[in-house]
């Protein structure tokens, strides 16, 4: 829901503001940047609760900011499916030290939504004056 919800998630602030606007993604702080960083810490939160092997067989992260965006979503399908595929395997999670399920599905919420938040803001504040 924090990715694809009308409110209060990403695809709010993908829908807000055009990725031609958020930009340079090089550079760290940006809109595009945030949004980059999304979309490769999804993939490390959800390493920690299935492991190396799980993760090594998604496809590669694509270039494009929109389409990493798209693979995020896809991605998250696939985090649901695998939580919903065997409910006995999803349980404390080890991310830099042991956290439960619960405290860590948090952490990816939270993280989403923080860094949704910076491109809307950075998109704001930034990139529709046109300064980076």
């Amino acid at each position: 829901m924090t990715i694809d919800e009308p409110y209060e998630s990403l695809r709010m602030t993908i829908e807000k503001h055009p990725y031609e606007r958020m930009g340079d993604p090089s550079k760290v702080g940006s809109g595009a940047w945030h949004l980059m960083h999304v979309c490769e810490v999804f993939r490390i939160h959800a390493r920690a609760f299935m492991g190396e092997d799980e993760i090594a067989s998604w496809p590669s992260m694509p270039d494009g900011l929109a389409e990493q965006v798209e693979m995020l979503k896809e991605d998250a399908g696939r985090f649901a499916d695998w939580c919903r595929s065997d409910p006995d395997r999803v349980g404390d999670v080890r991310h830099g030290e042991d956290l439960s399920f619960e405290f860590m599905m948090g952490v990816m919420h939270r993280h989403i939504v923080w860094h949704a938040a910076a491109v809307h803001y950075w998109c704001v504040w930034k990139g529709q004056a046109g300064v980076e």
